[in-house]
């Protein structure tokens, strides 16, 4: 009984500890850090999730911004199919980019240089809060993708952080991974490849962010 006691209590000290850590690695997010999620180059929608997949390339399908709230709660902003435009809590966004084989996708968190606007720019992306998500890839069309959202709350007096070009979704071979072409299919649009817009990794190599050490749970 006193061995079975006492390996409970290690094991709640362990849990605890673990608890703690996680705690502290989200408490280094703050509002108005930007996360990416990428995926495999190889990875599939339809079928078995592929883990043979030796690239060093990382295929961002999303970004999202953390909100923060005042009794230190996160929550994230982003533009999603599911949700479209929306402010929910960390553990819903978790929960929606869970994968087949129930672990997360690589998550990155980036901070831009600069936060001294940073007010503004969460101000901004709330006004959004409850539009439509863009399937079209249009801009300025009262809807958002995930990128765009970013890219129209991110600007003061005009002049926008992130640089505006064309949509592109290939990779450095030239081919479009597996996973956007099937969800294109899925939706029944067309790939919106060369339109004018932003994607995640676009914002990625900008040069305008810095990475923040954060280990999502």
């Amino acid at each position: 009984m006193k061995r079975a006691f006492l390996f409970c209590c290690v094991m709640s000290c362990m849990m605890m500890l673990s608890c703690v850590k996680n705690t502290k690695q989200l408490e280094d997010i703050q509002s108005g850090d930007i996360i990416f999620v990428s995926l495999p180059m190889n990875y599939s929608l339809i079928d078995s999730v592929v883990v043979n997949d030796t690239s060093s390339e990382k295929n961002f399908i999303h970004v999202a911004v953390a909100d923060v709230d005042e009794n230190g709660k996160l929550w994230v902003i982003d533009a999603t199919l599911k949700h479209g435009v929306d402010r929910h809590p960390v553990d819903t966004f978790f929960n929606d980019f869970t994968l087949r084989n129930g672990e997360l996708p690589n998550m990155e968190v980036w901070r831009l240089k600069d936060c001294s606007d940073m007010d503004i720019y969460m101000e901004n992306i709330k006004q959004y809060i409850g539009e439509e998500y863009d399937m079209n890839f249009v801009m300025d069309n009262g809807k958002h993708y995930c990128s765009e959202l970013i890219y129209d709350a991110y600007v003061k007096d005009g002049e926008h952080v992130f640089e505006l070009g064309e949509v592109d979704m290939r990779n450095s071979k030239g081919t479009v991974p597996i996973y956007w072409i099937q969800l294109f299919d899925k939706i029944s649009m067309p790939l919106p490849q060369g339109k004018v817009g932003i994607m995640p990794q676009q914002m990625y190599d900008g040069g305008n962010l810095r990475k923040v050490n954060v280990t999502f749970p």
